[in-house]
Formats: structure tokens, sequence, C-alpha cells
């Protein structure tokens, strides 16, 4: 008896295992760069990102149940049907889903925070300083009011040195792109400029 085609397990295409990593690469950028990236359509690209992620999920599921060796795998794993269909997979693909949708956002903030243009200086006030906490990644944010947005940033490289207070104006170093801009430094307004703090 000879197998046919549609009877072996369909492994998964390299080219979807490498756009998988990207996508985490993205996921890993946006949360690294979102601290200092003020984006001018955060809100609009928030909404479309949440429902192309629903529209997108369905599809993602499929692919999953199409891709036998996963399925085998998952199967093992899980054994139980309802708990493995109804709950895992539907998750592990809106996650997917997520991923495709927000991952390109982490790409432009880490391109534009690296390959901006000049850096030009713009003043901002201190609305509110956090307390400061164990948190991975950050241990301090305060936000901080530009000319039309306000924005919450992450502070760890600058505030050990000299302490902020809200309605405190800073001399922001700025890299501006059509969509947003790039935080790059921050210095008390008036001071001299050797006394500002580049961000990594």
């Amino acid at each position: 008896m000879s197998l046919q085609t549609s009877d072996l397990p369909q492994r998964a295409h390299p080219a979807w295992i490498w756009l998988f990593f990207a996508l985490l690469a993205g996921a890993f950028l946006l949360l690294n760069f979102s601290d200092r990236f003020v984006f001018f359509y955060q809100e609009t690209y928030t909404k479309a990102a949440l429902w192309s992620s629903l529209v997108l999920a369905p599809l993602v599921l499929y692919r999953m149940g199409r891709a036998q060796v996963f399925s085998d795998a998952l199967a093992k794993k899980y054994p139980t049907a309802w708990l493995r269909n109804g709950i895992l997979m539907p998750l592990m693909a809106w996650f997917v889903a997520g991923l495709a949708c927000m991952a390109p956002l982490g790409w432009l903030f880490a391109a534009a925070c690296w390959t901006g243009g000049a850096t030009q200086h713009v003043h901002a006030q201190v609305v509110q300083v956090d307390a400061p906490a164990q948190r991975k990644g950050c241990d301090r944010h305060a936000t901080l009011r530009f000319a039309a947005v306000e924005k919450k940033t992450c502070i760890d490289d600058w505030a050990h040195d000299v302490p902020l207070r809200a309605g405190q104006v800073l001399d922001v170093g700025i890299r501006a792109l059509p969509f947003g801009f790039a935080i790059d430094s921050m210095a008390p307004a008036g001071l001299d400029s050797g006394a500002s703090t580049n961000m990594p």
C-alpha cells in the first residue's frame, strides 16, 4: 500500500518558523523601545491591531490544525480533546495573531531609534514622577508633557543623578519623524548641555 502525500505529516515550513521568530523579536523590541518613542497614532493603531488580531486568529488556528506534527505533539502533552481544541489552541492562535499585529510596531520603533535624523531639543514639563519600584526593564517612570502630547517614559538612566519633580521643565533631545519622535536625552532646562544624559 502506497502512502498518499495527504497522509504524510505536514511539517512547518522554515519560512513560518523564521516569521515566528521575527514576530517574537518585534515584540521584544516593542517592550524595549516603546518607553522612549512617542507614536502619534498609538490609539488608532491599537484599535486596528485589536480588530486585526480577531480576524487573523481563526486563520492562525486553521494553520495550527493543519500542522500535523504540532497537533500530534500538543495531543501527547494535553490528551483531553476539549481542553486542547477548545481552550489551548484558540488562546495560542490569538497570541500569535496579536504578535503579528504588534511586532511590526516594535521593528518600526527600533528602526526609528537606530536610524533617526539629527537630534533637536524641545522643552517638556514633568507631570508626574512615579515612586521607585522593582520592575523588570525599568524601575522608575515619569510622565512628560510635550507641546501636544503626554508620554510616560523610563527615567532610570537619568533620575539617579538629578531628582525629578512635578512641574520641572526639561530640555529633551528628540529625533523627529513624520509619525512620532524618539526621546534621545534629557537635562534640566537652562543647564549646560553637557549635563544631559543620553539614552542607550
